[in-house]
């Protein structure tokens, strides 16, 4: 990629950025400490699209949201993602991070109207877009067509540091397509529980109880008391996988690992198509399911589906059968809220 100059920085509002320099980031790693009185329990997630390579009349080009605290992450940008997030009731008010798997059409067709919309609407804050190499070229194109009242920044994976949104932390993963691809596991930490009757029996002021909580050493006088000293054992947080145009490789396996849920590409279900998907850097239904099965994913979601794979329903039974009820289609428009268990809140 050829370096971005002082005068091209000056007509597009699309910059190269290290992403510690970002105010955007900056704000979420700060908002990551916690108070007593409130924990982030939740994401919820909205499949806008389904699709692969071309949109048809019931089925938008693959595309996903992911929310917590009210901010968003939106994965892909294919044709016609705006109107699908409409369509199902998502703000592009709240996005503050757009992750791009890959650079082909079918995921980034949608981000000059969105762009636009956003600009519209009278937007002002800055957005981060992070994508494989070449992500700036691309972007600067496409913001060729609009002018933008906000800062694009445009950071390109694998030197991308950190992510986060709301209090979510995204890690990318490297995949095996035909160009560079990238999937992204988001993690919602688990505070360790508070244990109040500890703090009173040790006589810790009830007002350095939060300090306490947020994994700060505190003192009164000579006396100084430690985080381990009143917090409960790790608690398992709350994780969700998204990866599609990829072939099963061994980084998307560590991606979904233990995952709550995975969202994962099968482009065909008939198995006599497995070969086929393989030499054009996709995975079919079953071999996307053998590999989840084998990273232990709690719950699987298949997408980004060929046009020509429209019978999802003829398969469901026997992807039930196989999967003992853990795997399923996603469509367009399907949502879910992953929630911290009841019994350890």
């Amino acid at each position: 990629a050829k370096p971005v100059t002082h005068a091209a920085a000056k007509r597009s509002p699309c910059t190269r950025k290290l992403v510690l320099d970002l105010p955007i980031f900056t704000y979420k790693i700060d908002r990551r400490i916690a108070s007593l009185e409130s924990e982030t329990r939740m994401i919820d997630v909205c499949i806008l699209g389904t699709g692969g390579m071309m949109p048809l009349p019931d089925r938008h080009l693959s595309s996903c949201m992911v929310r917590n605290e009210g901010r968003i992450a939106l994965i892909d940008a294919g044709e016609g993602t705006q109107v699908a997030a409409q369509r199902y009731g998502w703000s592009l008010h709240d996005i503050d991070l757009i992750l791009l798997t890959h650079l082909h059409a079918d995921h980034v067709m949608g981000l000059p109207g969105i762009l636009a919309t956003m600009s519209s609407q009278g937007r002002k804050d800055p957005i981060t877009i992070v994508g494989p190499e070449h992500s700036l070229e691309v972007i600067q194109c496409l913001c060729i067509v609009m002018p933008l009242a906000f800062r694009v920044n445009v950071l390109e994976l694998p030197d991308v540091s950190e992510m986060h949104v709301g209090n979510l932390e995204v890690k990318a993963y490297p995949m095996d397509h035909d160009l560079p691809c990238f999937g992204y596991r988001f993690e919602l930490q688990r505070q360790r529980k508070f244990l109040p009757e500890v703090a009173k029996e040790l006589g810790i002021p009830q007002a350095l109880w939060s300090e306490l909580q947020a994994g700060k050493t505190v003192r009164k006088g000579l006396k100084r008391w430690k985080p381990d000293q009143v917090l409960g054992p790790e608690r398992r947080g709350i994780t969700l996988t998204f990866a599609t145009d990829t072939r099963p490789n061994d980084a998307l396996k560590e991606a979904a690992k233990d995952v709550d849920l995975l969202i994962c590409e099968g482009i065909y279900g008939d198995e006599a198509k497995n070969e086929k998907a393989l030499a054009n850097g996709h995975m079919s239904l079953w071999q996307g399911l053998e590999l989840a099965q084998t990273a232990g994913a709690h719950e699987i979601w298949f997408t980004h589906f060929s046009p020509s794979f429209k019978d999802q329903e003829d398969y469901a039974p026997l992807l039930k059968e196989r999967s003992a009820g853990l795997a399923s289609f996603a469509y367009d428009g399907r949502k879910k809220t992953l929630e911290f268990p009841p019994d350890e809140a």
